[in-house]
């Protein structure tokens, strides 16, 4: 069983002649590394918003560990999936407003270690932590983890 099993996905905006996606099929295993290429609205990021329970397609489905995302519970779905945005959306005040959020949705203590290890990752010093949003550069902002 794949780790994730897109099969027969089409994709239609209600008002719209074509299909956004027609019957696309791939799976995707555990630790996998895939790569969507094509043209600017080709359908990536559909594809993408439906793998992450974000819209529902107009037919075919989405398997995660062998179930139907249509079916799964969404915040128990989106505790193991999840879908990084192409431009990226920044809040609060401060770098650690934004580290704090995985733990606060999870009603977890939040852990400034793990969160610096998140800095370190993107090669940004601890020191970001208390820095501004609106300090950061655009290069800062797009290396979220």
């Amino acid at each position: 069983m794949a780790y994730m099993d897109v099969s027969q996905v089409t994709y239609r905006v209600a008002d719209q002649e074509t299909n956004i996606l027609t019957e696309v099929s791939f799976s995707v295993e555990k630790n996998d590394f895939l790569t969507l290429a094509g043209p600017s609205g080709g359908g990536k990021s559909t594809i993408l918003k439906i793998m992450a329970g974000l819209i529902s397609p107009t037919s075919g489905t989405t398997l995660f560990q062998g179930a139907d995302i249509s079916t799964m519970d969404p915040a128990l779905y989106r505790r193991r999936v999840s879908y990084c945005f192409q431009q990226p959306v920044l809040f609060g005040e401060t770098v650690k407003d934004n580290l704090s959020f995985p733990f606060e949705i999870r009603k977890e203590k939040f852990d400034p270690v793990r969160a610096e290890s998140f800095l370190s990752r993107v090669d940004l010093p601890a020191s970001y932590m208390d820095k501004k949003i609106s300090q950061l550069s655009g290069g800062e902002s797009n290396g979220w983890p």
